[in-house]
């Protein structure tokens, strides 16, 4: 370069124009304000990553997995009203406690009535008619009622009447 008496790449305009830059073939004896100024932007531009690795892995670890299911237990139905007119109905509320494991809010809700079933040859027992909607909080309880009408037959009543001597019942909701 200039030491071989040949004019080189740093002339002294070039020299000049980037001796701001530290990593210019140009400064020979690199400047410590340049060295200094280097290394107080690398540990900024590091720390800001660190920074931001944190934050997504929080965020991750907030929303994973993404749904965890609810879990419910039946509570005792409330009978309403029992009828014998046009043979025999039951009306009654049956309740169900919900707890939300997931950091959000659900929101749980039905478009139609539904059937119940009961037994091993899914005899219909009873119809939900109103389901209303619910909202279980983020990490907590929530209590979902619903109307159930039941108009018993003799198939429904065998089915019933079984769950009596046996330790689990497997009960259906369509």
């Amino acid at each position: 370069f200039a030491r071989s008496g040949r004019p080189g790449p740093c002339t002294e305009r070039r020299a000049m124009a980037c001796s701001i830059c530290c990593c210019c073939r140009c400064l020979r004896p690199r400047s410590p304000k340049g060295w200094t100024c280097f290394s107080l932007a690398a540990l900024l531009g590091s720390a800001c990553m660190y920074a931001l690795a944190y934050w997504a892995f929080n965020l991750h670890q907030s929303l994973s997995p993404v749904f965890t299911d609810v879990e419910c237990r039946l509570n005792m139905p409330h009978i309403k009203k029992v009828s014998f007119e046009g043979g025999f109905h039951v009306d009654f509320v049956s309740g169900t406690t919900c707890y939300n494991p997931n950091p959000y809010i659900v929101k749980m809700r039905s478009s139609k009535a539904v059937n119940v079933y009961m037994g091993p040859k899914f005899t219909k027992v009873a119809s939900v008619v109103n389901i209303p909607d619910a909202i279980l909080p983020a990490k907590g309880e929530g209590t979902i009622d619903v109307a159930v009408t039941m108009a018993p037959t003799r198939q429904s009543w065998g089915a019933m009447f079984g769950t009596l001597f046996s330790s689990q019942t497997a009960i259906y909701v369509e």
